[in-house]
């Protein structure tokens, strides 16, 4: 038999060939690893959300400071396969369009793949070598646009990892309100300066939102109110407007207001206010409020007697349906009398309080001893019952005070029949 040739062991060029592979293998790798980090950092997304300041008296503050604090909400958002990290960041501060100087910020952010980091920084602006001039030009801007300034950051943002530094440009232009949004009164006035009470007078009410970006939707509300001699004033009459106002825009409401004049009533002016929010009301001043002369007390209007009609025949009971007439008889008594009268027909209700149902409001001129019959139509609506009695009349004499109401007795109420 013949012996095996023994093998021939490995050599050593093969042996170098191998490490060197794994080398090869191990920088692909690191290269790899490295671009993929690169591409990590330069792949973030910096943004500003927002920008929050105090407010108007901060604004006032750095008027006279020079010096300027404020929040700002930063997103960073990570779109690579690593995690990097927000290094620190830096702006340009403008408001209103003028330079006023350089914030930064070294808060360390780590920005994961795939999901967004936020982080708030308070930040100082230094505006010391900002002109007189500019900064009047601030103030006027926020002062013209009802407290809306314009701010821009214009910058960059560091993103860190290992050895790279990559910067990532950042600008933020957006309108901050540094107080509550309300609109701005343009005019507030009545068609006339003065009038006799009893005359229905119509004012005029213009509002415009000055904000540049910010729309308006809320309630406007014009309370007429009675001005009188030694005492607090009164509200007479509201008046609701449901508003919604682009930037800008400049909206006229108008309203009608029927005067009058009790003890003490020099006349009457305007207060306006947005969802609850006084905006203003007129000066003390006659004009621009509206006067209102009173006619001199003299006689007495009373009432000589009331009743109801259906067709022109004098009735105690109508049926549902029917038009009913309501009759009051009112006479001067004691001399000349100018009187404003309310006549309101009303529902008699069991277990709440009584409601008008149909009213008319009426001059009366009369000499002493003259009458005059007033009437307010109306159509019976429901049956008389338990909850619902029937109708009654209720007389109001505005200029002098006084009321008269039917006897709580049926007749001469008036029932409902079905």
């Amino acid at each position: 038999m013949r012996a095996g040739k023994p093998s021939k062991p490995p050599s050593r060029e093969a042996g170098l060939s191998k490490v060197g592979v794994l080398l090869i293998l191990l920088f692909a790798g690191l290269l790899a690893y490295l671009l993929l980090l690169y591409y990590s950092a330069a792949s973030v997304e910096v943004s500003v959300e927002s920008v929050r300041l105090p407010g108007l008296g901060d604004l006032l503050n750095f008027a006279a400071t020079r010096r300027l604090s404020f929040d700002v909400y930063l997103k960073a958002e990570g779109k690579g396969p690593l995690p990097v990290t927000l290094r620190s960041f830096s702006f340009r501060v403008y408001l209103e369009g003028v330079y006023v100087g350089v914030v930064s910020s070294s808060e360390l952010v780590e920005v994961k793949p795939g999901e967004a980091s936020r982080v708030r920084a308070t930040l100082t602006v230094d505006a010391s070598s900002l002109s007189a001039q500019d900064l009047a030009k601030i103030v006027k801007s926020v002062q013209d646009h009802n407290g809306e300034l314009a701010v821009t950051l214009d910058g960059r943002a560091e993103v860190v990892a290992l050895l790279f530094v990559v910067s990532v440009p950042v600008r933020y232009d957006s309108y901050v309100l540094l107080g509550p949004a309300l609109p701005r009164i343009e005019r507030m006035a009545w068609k006339r300066a003065s009038c006799e009470a009893g005359e229905t007078v119509e004012f005029e009410v213009v509002v415009v939102n000055v904000f540049r970006s910010h729309r308006l939707e809320g309630l406007l509300e014009v309370s007429v109110r009675e001005d009188v001699v030694f005492a607090p004033d009164r509200e007479a009459r509201r008046y609701a407007y449901r508003l919604a106002l682009a930037p800008g825009e400049r909206r006229t409401v108008t309203g009608a207001f029927e005067t009058y004049s009790g003890v003490g009533t020099r006349g009457f002016f305007l207060r306006v206010s947005w969802d609850g929010t006084v905006l203003g009301e007129q000066p003390p001043q006659y004009p621009p409020r509206l006067r209102v002369a009173a006619p001199p007390p003299q006689g007495t209007l009373v009432v000589e007697s009331a009743w109801w009609t259906v067709s022109g025949r004098v009735v105690t009971t109508a049926r549902v349906g029917q038009t009913v007439t309501a009759h009051v008889r009112v006479r001067a008594v004691g001399g000349r009398v100018e009187e404003l009268v309310r006549v309101r027909v009303r529902k008699d209700l069991a277990l709440r309080p009584d409601e008008d149902y149909a009213v008319s409001t009426f001059t009366v001129k009369l000499e002493s001893g003259q009458s005059a019959e007033l009437t307010v139509v109306f159509v019976a609506s429901e049956k008389s019952g338990l909850l619902f009695r029937g109708y009654f009349i209720e007389v109001d004499f505005l200029y002098s005070r006084r009321k008269w109401t039917m006897d709580d007795a049926y007749p001469p109420r008036l029932k409902v029949e079905g």
